[in-house]
C-alpha cells in the first residue's frame, strides 16, 4: 500500500480531490456548530501543523456556492454526524484571506499588507485595519490606500512578482 502524501498542499479540495492521504479533522465543523453564541474563534497551532489546510476545509464547508461540494467530505466525520450539521453546508457568505505570502521588513508595512489582502479577498469594505503587536498599534486608514502602498513598495524594491489587479 503506497501513501500518497500531500507535501506543501493546504487546500483541502486539492487534498480531496486528489485523493491525498488526509487526518480526518471535519469534527472542529461540528464543534464549531455547536458553539452557539460565540463570536470569534481562536485556532492557535505551531509551525506547519495544519492551520491553513483547516481553515481551507472550513471555507469549502461553509462558503456558500452554486457547486455541490458535498462530495468532499464523503467518508468523513462530518457526512455521518447527522442532518443538524449539513444544515449549514455551503450556507454562509465567506471571506477567506491567507496572511501566509505577506511578507514585510516594518511592522508598518505588514498591516499595510494584511490590508491589502483584506480588499483582495473582498473585503473592499473595510476601510480601516488597526493591527496590535507588542505595545505598536499601526492604523492603515483605507484599504485602497493600502493596496497603492503596497504596489509602490513592491516597484521602489524591483519586485519581479506582479503587482495584483485589486479593483
Amino acid at each position: 500500500m503506497t501513501l500518497h502524501i500531500p507535501i506543501g498542499i493546504d487546500d483541502f479540495r486539492t487534498l480531496r480531490e486528489r485523493d491525498l492521504e488526509y487526518i480526518d479533522k471535519p469534527h472542529l465543523i461540528c464543534e464549531l456548530v455547536d458553539w452557539a453564541g460565540v463570536e470569534v474563534v481562536l485556532l492557535p497551532r505551531p509551525r506547519r501543523f495544519g492551520k491553513s489546510l483547516n481553515l481551507s476545509m472550513l471555507r469549502w464547508f461553509f462558503e456558500k456556492r452554486d457547486e455541490d461540494l458535498w462530495p468532499l467530505f464523503d467518508g468523513l466525520h462530518i457526512a455521518r454526524a447527522g442532518q443538524a450539521y449539513r444544515a449549514h453546508f455551503q450556507r454562509y457568505p465567506v471571506v477567506y484571506v491567507s496572511f501566509k505570502a505577506t511578507r514585510a521588513d516594518r511592522f508598518e508595512d505588514v498591516a499595510k499588507n494584511y490590508a491589502a489582502e483584506l480588499h483582495a479577498a473582498g473585503a473592499g469594505q473595510v476601510h480601516a485595519l488597526v493591527v496590535a503587536f507588542d505595545g505598536k498599534r499601526v492604523r492603515v486608514e483605507s484599504a485602497d490606500a493600502a493596496v497603492a502602498a503596497k504596489g509602490a513598495s513592491a516597484k521602489k524594491r524591483g519586485s519581479k512578482r506582479p503587482s495584483p489587479d485589486r479593483g
